[in-house]
C-alpha cells in the first residue's frame, strides 16, 4: 500500500503487518480526505479487509472526467497532464509477489502517490471555478456509499438469458448468485469464476450430458468447483425467477431510449457538463426497465444530481410512452 501525507511517501506491506486496524480507521476517520485514482476496486478490498463505513474519498479519475478527460484516464496520462512528467512504468509486470520488492519496483510504488495530492488540489480549483464542487462531491460520496448488487438478481445481466425457459432460467439464477458470492468470497472477477458463456452451457447442457466433465468447461473450474455447482443447481427454491426484461419487449422502449438520449446532449450542452459524467446507455436501459416493471432493480447513480437533471425529462417522455411491456408467450 503506498500512502503519502504530501510531505512523506510510505510503502506498507500489508502482510508483514500484524494489524490493519490503524489504517482501517484512517479510512473511516471523516474528517481525513483519502485522495486516490480509480478507487472502486480498491474500496472493494478495504470492505473485505473489514471497514465498515468508508468515509472522506477523492478519486482523481472521477475529477478528471469533469474536466472532459473522459472516465477512464489513466493515472500516467493525469500525471503527464498536470505535472507534465512521464511515469515510467517499465516494473507494471514485474512480480509483486516476491519478496523483498527491487529497489525499482519500491520507486514506481512511490510514484503512483507522489503526485496525487497536487493534482487533488489543482482539479479541486478548476471544478470550482466551473461551478461543478456539489456534483463532484456526490460522485464521490456515491464510491463508498453504493450497495453491492442483490446476488438473486445477478442472472438479469448475464448475456443470452433472455433465451432460456422457465425451468433453465431458474437454475441460471441460483448458478449466477452462486458466482457472485463465490467472486467476493475468493476475491475474483466474476469471468475468471464463470464466464457468462458457460453459465449458460450448464443451464442448458448439464441435464442431457448429465456429466460436467462431458460440456466443454475448463479442467480447472471443474475440478475446484463441481461439487459446489451441483448442490447449487439442485437445490430447491420455493419461488420461480422472473422473466428476463429486454428493451424490445417493453412498448416504447427504444424510443423512449432514443429520447433520453438527445435530451442529456442537450442537457450537456446547455449546462456546459460534460457528456462523460451522464449515465451510459446501458444505464439508461436499466432506468426504463425499472419504469416498466416494478421489480426490475434501479441502476446505481439513480440519485443526486444525475436524477434531479433526468426525471423531468422522464416524467414528459412517460406521458408519451406508456412503457407498456408486452405480454410473450
Amino acid at each position: 500500500m503506498q500512502l503519502s501525507d504530501g510531505e512523506q511517501i510510505y510503502l506498507v506491506d500489508p502482510v508483514s503487518c500484524e494489524s490493519l486496524d490503524s489504517f482501517i480507521q484512517l479510512l473511516e476517520n471523516p474528517f481525513v480526505c483519502k485522495v486516490m485514482h480509480s478507487a472502486s476496486e480498491d474500496i472493494d478490498l478495504f470492505l473485505s479487509l473489514g471497514a465498515l463505513q468508508l468515509a472522506n474519498f477523492y478519486d482523481t479519475q472521477i475529477a478528471a472526467s469533469w474536466l472532459g478527460s473522459g472516465l477512464s484516464l489513466s493515472l500516467q496520462k493525469l500525471v503527464e497532464q498536470h505535472a507534465n512528467i512521464v511515469l515510467d512504468k517499465s516494473q507494471t509486470r514485474t512480480n509483486w509477489l516476491r519478496r523483498p520488492l527491487t529497489e525499482q519496483q519500491l520507486q514506481y510504488a512511490a510514484l503512483d502517490v507522489e503526485y496525487l495530492l497536487d493534482i487533488a488540489e489543482s482539479q479541486r480549483e478548476l471544478i470550482g471555478n466551473l461551478g461543478f464542487s456539489d456534483m463532484l462531491h456526490q460522485d464521490n460520496q456515491l464510491l463508498v456509499s453504493s450497495n453491492l448488487p442483490d446476488t438473486e438478481l445477478a442472472y438479469l445481466s448475464v448475456n443470452g438469458a433472455y433465451r432460456l425457459n422457465d425451468a433453465q432460467r431458474d437454475s441460471l439464477q441460483r448458478l449466477a448468485a452462486w458466482r457472485e458470492r463465490v467472486a467476493r468470497r475468493d476475491d475474483k472477477p466474476r469471468p475468471h469464476v464463470l464466464k457468462d458463456a458457460d453459465l449458460i452451457t450448464i443451464v442448458t447442457q448439464l441435464n442431457q450430458a448429465n456429466d460436467i466433465n462431458k460440456i466443454g468447461l475448463s479442467p480447472g473450474f471443474v475440478r475446484r468447483y463441481t461439487d459446489e455447482v451441483l448442490a447449487v443447481l439442485f437445490e430447491q427454491r420455493s419461488e420461480p425467477s422472473n422473466p428476463v426484461v429486454r428493451l424490445q419487449d417493453i412498448k416504447g422502449g427504444r424510443e423512449m431510449l432514443k429520447e433520453l438520449r438527445a435530451a442529456m446532449l442537450e442537457i450537456s450542452e446547455q449546462k456546459n457538463i460534460p457528456i462523460e459524467v451522464f449515465p451510459s446507455k446501458r444505464w439508461l436501459e436499466a432506468i426504463i426497465k425499472h419504469l416498466a416493471v416494478a421489480w426490475y432493480p434501479k441502476p446505481n447513480l439513480w440519485t443526486g444530481w444525475r436524477k434531479e437533471l433526468i426525471m423531468p425529462v422522464i416524467e414528459n417522455l412517460k406521458q408519451k410512452y406508456p412503457l407498456i411491456r408486452e405480454q410473450k408467450s
